[in-house]
């Protein structure tokens, strides 16, 4: 497994800032790694091997030591454990075929023009560090969601899902926190200063 963060080497950039930030989020994910369960051999007893197609996620989700519950006959629930907390993950197997795994980080009833510029900004950089799954923002008439999530086109090995589950894990564990305070203006905008991707008029505000 290796987990890197890219810097871009442009004008305008403090690349010594940078790449204090980086050292700290791949810190931060190393934590992560560091503290997820590993399957006993309870979990490993009359369950499917990696790398073989399985029928069901809760085979997937004993070979590799995640607790699940059933939602519907289509999704299934994943609690992932982190060191800043638990997040849930939804696993979604549609009738075509595909398969959407889906970790909500958090979700805002309300937010301005510029939390939801420093949402994107956020989760744009922190697909850098989490390539597996990939950040995304889901809004609705009455709120705005930040999600990780993992796609395949059809059913997953549970060496895939393992994969899958495993990157949410460290994603929501990285990430989770951060994404709490972004609603709050004055830390939006800090936040988006600290990248250059706010006017200065704006930052000064």
């Amino acid at each position: 497994l290796v987990v890197r963060e890219d810097i871009p080497v442009v004008d305008g950039v403090d690349v010594a800032q940078a790449c204090t930030g980086a050292v700290a989020d791949l810190a931060a994910a190393k934590k992560s790694l560091a503290t997820m369960r590993r399957p006993t051999a309870r979990d490993r007893k009359n369950v499917a091997l990696p790398g073989e197609v399985v029928d069901t996620i809760e085979q997937v989700c004993a070979t590799i030591g995640f607790g699940h519950a059933a939602k519907d006959s289509e999704t299934n629930v994943v609690t992932l454990d982190g060191p800043n907390g638990s997040y849930k993950a939804a696993v979604t197997a549609h009738p075509s075929g595909e398969c959407r795994v889906t970790a909500h980080l958090w979700r805002y009833q309300s937010l301005s023009s510029l939390g939801r510029r420093a949402l994107a900004v956020f989760l744009l950089t922190a697909n850098g560090l989490v390539r597996f799954a990939r950040a995304g923002i889901e809004r609705s008439r009455h709120s705005t969601s930040a999600l990780f999530e993992v796609r395949f086109s059809g059913p997953p090995s549970a060496a895939l899902m393992e994969t899958a589950l495993s990157a949410l894990a460290v994603a929501c564990g990285v990430c989770g926190r951060e994404l709490d305070v972004l609603s709050d203006d004055s830390v939006a905008r800090r936040y988006l200063a600290a990248r250059e991707a706010v006017p200065a008029k704006e930052a000064a505000a």
